[in-house]
C-alpha cells in the first residue's frame, strides 16, 4: 500500500489528518486547569468527537490498546477531603504503556493499522482514575498528531481571535445585502427625450418644437409635459403627427 495515498475510515486523506485535528475547537472546549490556571485543559468530549470525525468510530477506525498489568494503581491509601467533608481515596492510576492506533486504507480497500506509543496518568477516585489515565494517554497520542496545536504552542488566544474574525466574515457573506436607496432620476436637458418614443429618433427636435409651438410653451416645458403625458403611457408616436401628442398632453394636464 502506498501510504501517501491512504485515507482514514471517514475518507480523510493521510496528508490532511494533522490539519483536521489541529482545526480549532469552539471556545467551550477549553478551560484553565484548576491547579495550574496558566495551563489550558481541552474538554474530553470535544477531543473524542474530533477523533471520531477524523478516524471513524472508536474500536473500528481508532482505539487504545494496552496490557492489563500496564495500568498501575499507586497511593491507594491516600485520603483527601471531598466537598461533603468525607474522606475518600484518590489514588493515581498510571497507564505506563499503551498503543493508540488508527486505520488507514488504500484505494483497493486494504487496511493498515498505524500505531503511536503513549502513556497517561490521573489522580481521582478509583472508578474515575483509570478512565482518566486512558483519556490522558489518548490526548498525548493525539498531541503528537498536532491535535489543537495552538494550545500547546501557547497561541490559543491569538488563534481564537483569528477564528472570530473568520466567523464574522463568513456571517457577513451570508447576510442579505442591505437595502439600497432607489436611484434618483437623472434630469433631462431641454429637447432630450427617449428615442423609444419615436419611429425616427432623428426627428425628436422637430417633434419637441412642434409640440412647444402648439402649446405655446417654452421647449424645456414642452419636454417635461411630453415625458409626463406620453413616456408614462409607454407608447410610440408618429413624429410627423405632433398634434396627436398635443391632444393627449392637453387632456392629461387639463388644458384648453
Amino acid at each position: 500500500m502506498d501510504l501517501r495515498k491512504a485515507y482514514t475510515f471517514t475518507g480523510i486523506p493521510v496528508e490532511e489528518i494533522t490539519g483536521s485535528l489541529a482545526e480549532l475547537l469552539p471556545p467551550t472546549a477549553f478551560k484553565p486547569i484548576a491547579t495550574k490556571t496558566y495551563l489550558t485543559d481541552i474538554n474530553t468530549g470535544h477531543m473524542l468527537e474530533r477523533a471520531t470525525e477524523v478516524f471513524g468510530p472508536r474500536g473500528i477506525g481508532w482505539g487504545l490498546s494496552y496490557e492489563p498489568d500496564h495500568m498501575i494503581i499507586m497511593d491507594n491509601d491516600v485520603k483527601l477531603n471531598d466537598e461533603g467533608g468525607k474522606k475518600k481515596a484518590r489514588p493515581t492510576a498510571r497507564l505506563a504503556y499503551a498503543k493508540f492506533w488508527f486505520m488507514l486504507y488504500g484505494a483497493d480497500g486494504e487496511g493498515f493499522k498505524a500505531e503511536i506509543i503513549t502513556s497517561g496518568a490521573s489522580q481521582n477516585e478509583i472508578e474515575f482514575a483509570e478512565e482518566g489515565a486512558r483519556t490522558a494517554a489518548i490526548g498525548s497520542a493525539l498531541k503528537s498528531l498536532l491535535f489543537q496545536n495552538e494550545v500547546y504552542k501557547n497561541e490559543l488566544k491569538e488563534a481564537q481571535a483569528e477564528q472570530r474574525k473568520e466567523e464574522q466574515a463568513e456571517r457577513a457573506k451570508q447576510a442579505p445585502p442591505a437595502a439600497q436607496p432607489a436611484p434618483k432620476p437623472v434630469a433631462q436637458s431641454a429637447g432630450s427625450l427617449p428615442s423609444i418614443m419615436f419611429s425616427h429618433p432623428m426627428t425628436k427636435e422637430a417633434f419637441v418644437a412642434a409640440v412647444a409651438k402648439a402649446l405655446n410653451k417654452p421647449e424645456p416645458d414642452a419636454v417635461v409635459m411630453v415625458k409626463t403625458a406620453l413616456v408614462t403611457a409607454g407608447a410610440k408616436y408618429d413624429p410627423e403627427k405632433p398634434d396627436q401628442a398635443v391632444a393627449l398632453i392637453k387632456k392629461h394636464f387639463g388644458l384648453n
